[in-house]
């Protein structure tokens, strides 16, 4: 697969970002999979999925500080 949840991710997997997503076939090969993790974790629990994206919107607000698992990644935007 060109691209991947894996493409997204440092060596010690942390968010790297999206730079070796090279074309848009990599960028939606990548979010198809990303997809399909989430319902597949989540167990295709709506409320857990809405609540997860809003605290992804407070972070990127600058309502409440990054994780220390995506802070790599918040540099590179």
């Amino acid at each position: 697969m060109a691209g991947s949840y894996d493409h997204c991710l440092t060596d010690e997997k942390t968010y790297r970002g999206t730079d070796l997503l090279e074309n848009m076939g990599d960028m939606t090969e990548a979010v198809e999979e990303m997809f399909f993790m989430i319902k597949f974790l989540t167990d295709d629990n709506e409320s857990r999925i809405a609540s997860a994206g809003r605290a992804y919107m407070r972070c990127f607000r600058g309502e409440t500080p990054w994780p220390e698992w995506m802070k790599p990644g918040v540099e590179n935007r």
